[in-house]
């Protein structure tokens, strides 16, 4: 199952959190094999708040994909996810835990 964290993209998932505290919830609430995230969420917190969140809480699945077309926020959240031991490519937007 995955899920998709932003505020405006749709995939074909099986659930969308279209902000910050609904993405918090069902990382929490449900196991998932992956999750999509974007930076950007329309409101003050952003995809790299939920995602330091989610890895503080030990609650974010072993694949991560970055949707965000702000570089600057892509960046970021890829440092974090390598900083907790994911590794990837950037440019793939994809890291997995192994």
């Amino acid at each position: 199952m995955w899920l998709l964290i932003d505020d405006i993209r749709t995939f074909g998932v099986d659930m969308i959190a279209r902000n910050a505290e609904a993405g918090r919830i069902a990382l929490c609430n449900i196991t998932w094999d992956g999750v999509i995230m974007d930076h950007d969420l329309g409101c003050k917190e952003t995809g790299y708040d939920v995602l330091k969140w989610a890895l503080e809480h030990r609650c974010l699945p072993e694949r991560v994909q970055l949707c965000t077309m702000n570089p600057v926020g892509r960046v970021g959240m890829a440092n974090l996810l390598r900083s907790a031991g994911y590794s990837g490519q950037i440019s793939d937007f994809i890291l997995d835990k192994p």
